[in-house]
This record gives C-alpha cells, sequence and structure tokens, in this order.
C-alpha cells in the first residue's frame, strides 16, 4: 500500500469514527468511501503570460479514493487533480480554488460532470461556500476547462525546484481516470433523498450518503 493510499484509509479511519460506525462483524459494516485531495503545487495567476491557459494559473494535487468495509480496502482509485489557483476562496466568480475541508457529494443535477459538491446543514455551507456554488468533478485536461470545478486525471506536470516544467499545470487522461472513480462510486456508493446545500442553491437529488470529500491544503498555506 503506498503512503498516499496508506493516508487515505487513515482518513478514511478517521471519518469512521466521527461516524460512530457499530458493526459487530466486518460483513455487517457499511461500505465508506473517502476521496482525499492533498494539494501539491501552484502555478499563480499571471496576465502578464503569453496564453490564457497560462494566465489562469493552477493548482495541482495527488487524490486517493478509497472503499472500504471496516478495516478492509475494496478498491482504491489514485490520480491526479486540477483545480483553480489559489488563495482558496469563498467568493462566487473568483476564479480560484474552494477552500480546503471536508464537503459530502451529489449526483450533478447539471450536465457538467457525474458529481457536484454540497454539505447537508445550510450553516456549514455558507461557511464553506460563502456564495459559491455548482463546484463539480468533471472531465478535463488544462486551466481553461476547471470553470470553477475539479479536473481528475491519470498524471500531471510537475514543478521542478519550484519552477515550471510546462507553460501552465495540467493533467492526462482525464476521461478515464474520472471513469475509474465513477466505477468505484456506482460499484459502492448509496444514495438517498435529503436535501443539501451549497453557497447558491439547495438540493433535493441524490445524495451519497457513504461518500466523503476531504481536500487539504498546501503545506504551509493559510487560507
Amino acid at each position: 500500500m503506498s503512503d498516499d493510499v496508506a493516508g487515505a484509509v487513515a482518513d478514511s479511519d478517521q471519518q469512521s469514527d466521527s461516524n460512530a460506525a457499530v458493526c459487530d462483524t466486518e460483513e455487517q459494516c457499511p461500505v465508506e468511501i473517502v476521496l482525499t485531495i492533498r494539494r501539491e503545487q501552484e502555478w499563480a495567476k499571471n496576465p502578464d503570460l503569453e496564453t490564457k491557459d497560462a494566465q489562469e494559473g493552477g493548482t495541482i494535487s495527488s487524490f486517493d479514493l478509497v472503499a472500504k468495509q471496516g478495516a478492509t480496502v475494496l478498491k482504491t482509485v489514485t490520480g491526479k487533480m486540477l483545480e483553480a489557483a489559489g488563495p482558496s476562496s469563498r467568493e462566487a466568480g473568483s476564479d480560484q480554488r474552494i477552500t480546503a475541508g471536508t464537503y459530502g457529494m451529489i449526483v450533478n443535477p447539471g450536465s457538467k460532470g457525474p458529481y457536484r459538491f454540497i454539505q447537508t446543514d445550510q450553516g456549514t455551507a455558507r461557511t464553506r461556500f460563502g456564495n459559491r456554488g455548482l463546484v463539480n468533478i468533471h472531465s478535463g485536461n488544462k486551466p481553461t476547462h476547471i470553470e470553477g470545478c475539479l479536473l481528475p486525471g491519470g498524471g500531471s506536470v510537475v514543478k521542478d525546484e519550484g519552477s515550471e516544467t510546462g507553460e501552465y499545470p495540467y493533467v492526462t487522461g482525464s476521461k478515464d481516470k474520472l471513469a475509474e472513480i465513477t466505477g468505484l462510486i456506482d460499484e459502492y456508493g448509496t444514495t438517498e433523498s435529503r436535501t443539501t446545500y451549497d453557497g447558491q442553491n439547495s438540493y433535493s437529488n441524490s445524495y451519497y450518503s457513504n461518500v466523503t470529500v476531504i481536500i487539504h491544503e498546501i503545506s504551509g498555506t493559510t487560507q
């Protein structure tokens, strides 16, 4: 098990403890899914650069999606994630990444990707999102594809000793990696009817009751 996956399992264990799941045998334990996103490197916005993608910049993260039942890991998906550049923002239209923290997910009621980030409590939604909404996971490869959302991929450009090795951040193999994510969630996710919220809207469509998203900020970065 890689260090990243082990960390994601630890996040899942912590989430299980916080939910106080009780089961007599492992087979009776509910399946829990945790998507852990660890922000790693950022390309700052720079309007003086030549292309729109370079001007937009962005944030590259590693992610681990873990489905587990009790102490048993059932399935994992690992990869990279592309978000907007920082600093993290709760302001709609800021074109900056969302704040780090814990989120839930619903089936996206729109057409841009399969999932949307939400909170189950309206007050928490105001705190976490501010006046932002429509934060989805969908396919895409470069900053001009982000649209305030998160784009998964199998690989990414990296920074070498602090300098960009590419003009802008990007992920590769986004559609294939998104298919891996949806495959795991389709297999192990459970939905229920529940009112959920972001910073702009309330929703009544399917809520993934056993899925938790945990976003970790870049080390040394404050929100």
